[in-house]
């Protein structure tokens, strides 16, 4: 209940502020009872604001889902009416069929953060399905705890030779579609679609410069590629 008190007060001073977005967030079902998933989620509704939960992360987590709840964690926050075009599943690594169409069916977007999930070993998630399936699907780091260095670029390169690995297939997540992730499609996950992710008339002017002088930004026969598989966060030059 502190909690809830906290984050209405939060919302209150924060909604509208034209730099800072503010958001819900509730840890993950298998962490948070059924009474705090719902009334954070309401909470998020009312201020028509972003709610973000990790989602089947690991196997374990699943497993556990399965067994006290009889169902997995997407099926079971579908039950208690959380899912929503304002949710962001975080991970999503251990899905089955019918929560990928689960996810697509209420308009959740899912957060990917490969490295995390490479260095906690918890999987592989499934986002050229997600993708296929009409999933928005936008890039991420997770914490420094899971995550050293929060570097977006080096994010970008593991999402698109881990699932090149994984599906066995160079053509998969090739770096055209990674840097969707990374910029448009991040903002849809986001709900700021409209606001930002892509340089268009009207959208505020949120970009980066790279510097492409150094030997290894050299030469550039496909920028995408460029981006993707040689550059690093060093390389910006400036944030705007």
């Amino acid at each position: 209940e502190q909690s809830l008190a906290t984050s209405r007060a939060l919302l209150s001073k924060w909604k509208g502020h034209p730099t800072i977005t503010i958001a819900i967030s509730a840890h993950a079902p298998y962490s948070c009872s059924a009474d705090l998933l719902q009334k954070s989620k309401s909470l998020a509704d009312e201020f028509g604001v972003i709610y973000n939960i990790h989602v089947a992360e690991t196997k374990k987590e699943v497993e556990m889902m399965l067994e006290q709840k009889g169902m997995t964690p997407v099926e079971y926050l579908e039950s208690l009416g959380v899912l929503g075009d304002n949710v962001v599943a975080a991970h999503c690594v251990h899905l089955s069929d019918e929560d990928i169409q689960i996810l697509a069916n209420h308009h959740v977007g899912v957060a990917h953060n490969p490295e995390c999930n490479m260095k906690l070993a918890s999987g592989v998630a499934p986002i050229p399905e997600l993708i296929k399936a009409g999933v928005d699907v936008g890039l991420g780091t997770d914490g420094v705890a899971s995550n050293n260095d929060l570097d977006m670029f080096d994010e970008m390169n593991t999402a698109a030779i881990l699932h090149k690995l994984s599906k066995n297939d160079p053509t998969v997540m090739d770096a055209k579609a990674v840097i969707r992730a990374a910029t448009i499609n991040g903002a849809k996950v986001l709900g700021m679609d409209k606001e930002i992710g892509s340089l268009e008339t009207g959208k505020k002017a949120d970009f980066i410069v790279l510097d492409m002088q150094k030997p290894h930004a050299q030469p550039v026969y496909n920028i995408y590629s460029q981006i993707v598989y040689s550059l690093n966060g060093s390389d910006v030059e400036t944030v705007v």
